[in-house]
């Protein structure tokens, strides 16, 4: 049986929670989120990054001797932070059922990530919740990777605000403010194309009284969190942040304690369903059918503004009556067909498998089977909680981790679910407990008794199938010694314990991933195809398949068509503050909303990613691939603008002109553009008859170089170099000269962009002369994310 390969493995001191399914869990800005009990780490790997290797976490030093460790960056959100504000229950309601205890000694309960581009920088917000029974919403600052995360909201108000106008009692409305539980669905997908600027995720909240409240990220008293359902998060509009009440379900008369999710299926355009199970704490598991349909707000001339309105039914078979038994996890696991939906919950010892009625694959209905004990520990127990339950699709299994340190492993799940199976297997649990125990054994160098247990507080799977991260601490139930909170700490590990994929498999799953890609989902490239670049990271490997890695990179996307999907006709009236946001909303559904352009960006990120690691003598052929991929992206970027700007022509003006002309220059420059340029240069030359012929004066677009005021031609769309030899990068969005450090970063390829600046902001303009034109403006606000890998930007200043 093959040795475990340990790809990465470090402490961080900290002091664990309380084991669990959510303890340890990826977001979908492919980092790492940790919950520990004073504190909640925030990991990001450096594959497919180019970090500065001084801020790379260190790596424990019997790592060395393994080959392509995984290094990761790190930040934190300390408990002393979140506990600010702390809610006094008692002063609320004396009612014995409304006791908490939590001010007492506060920590963090739970923690759920919210899908990805939420943010003024696209990324995610992190719902806590602690001890006290209060739910705070978190955000990155400037740098997700790096930098702060600020609690922007409690949700204690919320539930409040969102009571039902009978509910007057004291003990009624501080148990339903008394969270219990949240889980945060994936965004939703409307079958719209391109995908509608819209947020279709939601905050489930479990309270005491049995409800579970529906929320939506939102920002209080702008125009924009109506028209456009986005939030801009960003430090300026924090204080505004709420999370808006969408609907309240009563599921029962118990406590709410553990909340699970689907992902959404669109049955038809403009309509999208989605399943959340929600565990009471007398054992019993209700089905709530969440269904959202999108509603025109009113009539845009650019994007519709929709806005989704919510409606919801009880299925009437629920998983799991009322038996007086606590649920310990709750997971929903999806294989291949929607019929394969299934879902897993714990007992004490046992794990039990639900599926609707209705399905025609398979198994349907309830099973279960009784853990087994696997003993390497003194602590080694089958009624251990559960800490990870992950699905592997290649073996057709599911491995759930307890906290003992053991693994267990369904097999033939989607068709004939079994516990047992030949010990002989990779995959089998005794194979994996006993590689788990051996990576335990190797990174703790003092450890060799069986009294020492590898507590597993949090399991999940980095690529999807035999690469598991978890966080485990050497724990001794059998010493009773106090041990202070300072001299805890835990360790992370990443390790191969089962054989990794073949040649073939590999190719495989970029193809599966390219094809499965849809914008509409907003999760990052860097993240989606993280199991693709894990394994890449092996030179050897890419070495012998790149020839057919670039034949797939090679193969055509079709083309957006943008002329169909924008027969408007041309503005003529005044553009106002709401004609501003139907602009902006439209270029960025038009920019980012294409699968095909997703799909696109994800393969230049493939192509960079190989060109930095495959043979020498095969560079310049990903080199010329990524360059080719980015010129057809730049292509469909300029073709959305130009129809953009046609229909806004006749609201320019002398100040938007140098902008304007460098559209037509790099259209100019690029094949199949030459009937918008010459339509556009006609409408332009009409409306602005003192500017210089649109066509046949490129010249036009030179600017002075900020450092020596030397004339710069705009012959490079990418760096700008003036005579005297100042170098300049030129914003990837707009193409004018950064000469400001206002910009962002994007982490995926390095290019850099204008930071977008609100039309409220005090501050100075940072925006060169040039490029202070509203149509730059609102350019800058509708790309949240690189034009060309699409990754998240950071500011690095």
């Amino acid at each position: 049986m093959s040795e475990p390969h340990i790809r990465s493995a470090f402490t961080l001191p900290a002091v664990n929670g309380f084991p669990s399914t959510d303890c340890l869990q990826w977001s979908d800005d492919g980092q790492a989120i940790i919950l520990t009990r004073n504190s909640i780490y925030i990991l990001t790997p450096s594959i497919g990054l180019n970090p500065d290797p001084t801020l790379l976490v260190k790596q424990v030093e019997t790592l060395s001797e393994f080959r392509d460790p995984i290094q990761w960056l790190r930040t934190i959100i300390e408990c002393e932070e979140a506990g600010s504000n702390m809610r006094q229950w008692s002063l609320e309601c004396q009612d014995w059922a409304t006791v908490s205890l939590g001010s007492l000694d506060p920590y963090f309960r739970r923690v759920s990530c919210s899908p990805s581009n939420l943010t003024a920088a696209a990324g995610c917000v992190i719902a806590v919740l602690t001890s006290n029974s209060q739910v705070s919403v978190w955000c990155p600052v400037k740098n997700h990777i790096k930098g702060m995360w600020l609690k922007v909201a409690d949700a204690p108000d919320l539930q409040d605000e969102s009571l039902s106008s009978d509910v007057n009692p004291a003990i009624c409305r501080t148990l339903q403010a008394q969270v219990t539980s949240i889980a945060w669905s994936p965004q939703a997908h409307f079958a719209i194309t391109p995908a509608p600027v819209v947020d279709g995720s939601m905050l489930a909240i479990g309270d005491r009284a049995g409800m579970v409240a529906l929320t939506r990220s939102g920002i209080q008293g702008t125009e924009e969190a109506i028209s456009d359902n986005i939030p801009r998060l960003c430090m300026d509009d924090a204080s505004n942040y709420l999370l808006k009440h969408v609907v309240s379900v009563s599921v029962g008369d118990d406590w709410v304690i553990d909340l699970a999710w689907t992902s959404w299926r669109s049955s038809q355009p403009g309509q999208s369903e989605a399943f959340i199970a929600c565990t009471l704490a007398n054992g019993s598991i209700s089905i709530v059918k969440v269904i959202q349909y999108l509603n025109q707000n009113r009539s845009a001339h650019f994007a519709s503004d929709f806005s989704p309105r919510v409606a919801w039914e009880m299925l009437d078979e629920p998983p799991n009556a009322p038996s007086g038994r606590s649920i310990t996890a709750l997971k929903w696991v999806q294989p291949s067909a929607p019929e394969t939906l299934t879902l897993i919950f714990t007992t004490p010892g046992e794990l039990h498998m639900w599926r609707p009625q209705a399905s025609n694959v398979g198994w349907s209905g309830t099973c279960g089977f009784a853990l087994q004990v696997k003993k390497t520990t003194v602590g080694s127990s089958a009624l251990s909680p559960p800490s990870g339950i992950v699905y592997n699709g290649r073996h057709d299994a599911v491995t759930v981790s307890l906290s003992d340190g053991s693994f267990h492993v369904i097999h033939n799940f989607s068709v004939s679910p079994t516990l047992s199976t030949t010990e002989t297997s990779e995959v089998s649990s005794t194979a994996l407990t006993g590689k788990v125990r051996s990576v335990f054994l190797k990174l703790e160098e003092s450890v060799r008794r069986t009294t020492d247990v590898n507590r597993i507080d949090g399991m999940m799977t980095f690529d999807g199938d035999g690469t598991f991260a978890w966080i485990h601490e050497n724990f001794r139930p059998s010493e009773f010694d106090y041990k202070h909170d300072a001299r805890h700490s835990i360790t992370f590990a990443v390790a191969q314990l089962s054989p990794a994929f073949a040649d073939e498999d590999v190719l495989a799953e970029l193809k599966r991933l390219l094809s499965e890609a849809q914008a509409a989902l907003g999760e990052t490239p860097v993240s989606f195809l993280r199991p693709l670049l894990l394994h890449l990271q092996d030179t050897e490997r890419l070495n012998r398949i790149h020839e057919r890695v670039y034949q797939i990179l090679s193969e055509p996307q079709p083309s957006i068509n943008v002329a169909d999907a924008l027969p408007l006709p041309i503005w003529s009236g005044e553009v106002g503050v709401q004609v501003r946001e139907d602009f902006t909303r439209s270029l960025r559904a038009h920019l980012t909303g294409w699968d095909s352009a997703h799909r696109r960006r994800s393969s230049y990120f493939i192509a960079r990613y190989c060109e930095q690691r495959v043979d020498p003598a095969a560079r310049p052929q990903f080199a010329a691939l990524a360059d080719t991929i980015a010129f057809t992206v730049r292509h469909q970027v300029l073709l959305v603008l130009l129809k953009h700007i046609m229909i806004m022509a006749a609201s320019v003006s002398d100040g938007d002109a140098p902008f304007l002309q460098r559209m037509i220059v790099q259209a100019l420059r690029t094949p199949d553009l030459s009937t918008e340029v010459r339509t556009i240069s006609v409408r332009l030359s009409s409306i602005l008859p003192n500017e210089p012929n649109w066509v046949n004066n490129p010249l036009s677009t030179s600017e002075m170089c900020p450092a020596c005021r030397s004339p710069i031609s705009f012959d490079d769309f990418s760096a700008a170099q003036c005579p005297n030899g100042h170098t300049w990068k030129r914003c990837s969005i707009t193409s004018f000269i950064l000469s400001t450090p206002m910009v962002r970063t994007c982490v995926g390829c390095n290019r850099k962009a204008f930071a977008p600046r609100s039309r409220e902001d005090l501050r100075p303009n940072w925006l060169p002369p040039p490029a202070r034109s509203w149509l730059v403006e609102d350019l800058l606000h509708a790309v949240r994310r690189c034009l060309y890998c699409g990754n998240n930007f950071v500011t690095l200043v």
